[in-house]
């Protein structure tokens, strides 16, 4: 902007003008925080939560531009003893700091879904692992449902893309896993894994016989013939 203006703009300004406006918004974390409670993307209906975050967004920007230029006022008062005027042209000046805010409040919203997720996730392998400990069974969350099987009836365990598809008891069940969080569930529940490949896991206790290929691989062979 100084560019574009050929103004010898001082550098002190820019900075309390760039550290108020974020400094605010950031402040007003926990604020967007509980309105993504309100509209939640991919628990609420779509088109109530476009609208909801559009108004709120809205709503934080005007609350971000008051506080912000209320802060300037009071920075440019006590600094320079000389009155902050924000602009000469208010629904230009405000359409150009919401068109900054509302990619800021998407931000914010998409990393405090992402973040509860991500929590949420390790909440549900945390309690699932204490479980094996306890019981010595595996939950598995299959669809909507959750299927419990014990960890000894395990004889392999397959990676699915996002899923893993898991042999129990001469069923197959596909749960959204990875093969590492089924590995650990199943050590803790006191069996013994064996990764034998980067898309395989099997039950040590279900081999039946191992036998070389000549290719430097082995062939391992499983109690259901697998």
């Amino acid at each position: 902007e100084i560019g574009r203006s050929h103004s010898d703009f001082p550098v002190i300004r820019i900075v309390i003008y760039e550290a108020t406006g974020y400094a605010v918004f950031l402040a007003m974390f926990p604020l967007i925080a509980r309105l993504a409670s309100f509209a939640t993307p991919g628990q609420d209906d779509w088109r109530f939560v476009i609208a909801f975050h559009l108004a709120a967004s809205l709503a934080v920007s005007v609350i971000h531009v008051t506080v912000m230029v209320l802060l300037r006022k009071l920075i440019f008062l006590a600094a320079f003893q000389e009155p902050y005027i924000f602009t000469d042209n208010l629904p230009r000046d405000f359409i150009y700091e919401y068109r900054k805010d509302l990619f800021g409040y998407a931000l914010f919203v998409f990393i405090i879904i992402f973040g509860r997720l991500v929590a949420q996730q390790r909440r549900e392998l945390e309690a699932a692992r204490e479980d094996a400990r306890r019981s010595h069974r595996l939950s598995l969350k299959c669809g909507g449902r959750v299927v419990f099987v014990e960890a000894a009836d395990i004889l392999w365990v397959k990676s699915a893309s996002n899923y893993v598809e898991v042999m129990a008891g001469g069923a197959p069940h596909l749960a959204r896993a990875t093969l590492g969080a089924i590995e650990r569930q199943l050590a803790d529940a006191g069996a013994r894994p064996l990764r034998v490949h980067r898309s395989w896991l099997v039950n040590a206790d279900g081999i039946v016989k191992i036998e070389p290929t000549g290719e430097g691989d082995v062939k391992i062979e499983m109690k259901d013939g697998t």
